[in-house]
């Protein structure tokens, strides 16, 4: 019995070397992916002067760079959500490429501007998904080209036009004078930023949330208006600007 466990112990040894040298070594896995602080956002929406991250989780990738388009930057070191003036941030030693495998850009123009990611791969790969991407051989090599485009929103700068009785008043420190019963305009006109809100608020407790507010008093004071403009779609980034109107209004009786 001993004897032939003794057999037994020798012939799976010797499976077991056989097996050991037929062993192959499998090529390297090949794979493209990424990740960007937008999540899977289709559309990438920002504030003008704020920064978005953009990661390469790519595997066994020959080459890779991320390119951005002119006007942007890259940023270097520790950047955390508290940190709000970021041009300190910025890495002066690159230009509108970077080869690290996760970068921070800042975005400083406004309108479309883009992210692009290129990798090249011994094999050829693709990224399913709601945005699939496949590589394209090109001589001896299979590229990949992933550009992110980013919708980068302006500050939101107040713009509004006032009326009496169908004359203008320009913005100023001087008074307008209306009389009790009459009507005194103003109308939103503010464009630059993309606001979808508005609200006017005169002293005295009369409020307005149309683009062409018309505002009517029924005794005389003096009163100060101010208004204020805002973008709170869902998904949009937030902005908010208030204009302090300079006119004193002082209402009298007719």
């Amino acid at each position: 019995m001993i004897h032939l466990k003794r057999i037994i112990t020798v012939v799976l040894l010797a499976c077991l070397g056989a097996c050991s040298s037929r062993y192959v070594e499998p090529e390297p896995f090949s794979a493209v992916a990424w990740f960007t602080s937008n999540l899977r956002n289709q559309t990438f929406r920002v504030g003008l002067n704020t920064q978005s991250t953009f990661s390469d989780l790519s595997q066994n990738a020959l080459t890779h760079t991320w390119k951005i388009s002119d006007g942007n930057y890259f940023l270097k070191g520790k950047v955390s959500k508290s940190d709000t003036i970021l041009d300190g941030f910025i890495d002066e030693s690159l230009g509108l490429e970077s080869t690290e495998e996760t970068v921070h850009v800042l975005f400083k123009k406004a309108g479309i501007q883009t992210v692009q990611l290129v990798n090249t791969f011994k094999d050829s790969v693709a990224f399913l998904g709601m945005d699939t991407v496949y590589a394209v051989r090109e001589g001896d090599h299979w590229v990949v080209q992933k550009t992110f485009m980013v919708d980068v929103f302006e500050d939101i700068v107040p713009a509004i036009s006032i009326s009496l009785q169908g004359i203008n008043i320009p913005l100023s420190s001087d008074t307008i004078f209306v009389n009790v019963g009459d009507t005194l305009q103003m109308v939103d006109r503010t464009v630059v930023g993309r606001p979808d809100t508005r609200a006017w608020n005169i002293s005295g407790g009369q409020t307005s949330a149309d683009s062409v507010a018309k505002f009517v008093w029924k005794a005389p004071g003096l009163f100060t208006a101010t208004f204020v403009s805002s973008r709170t779609i869902f998904n949009f980034p937030p902005g908010y600007a208030k204009l302090v109107i300079p006119n004193p209004i002082k209402v009298v009786a007719p």
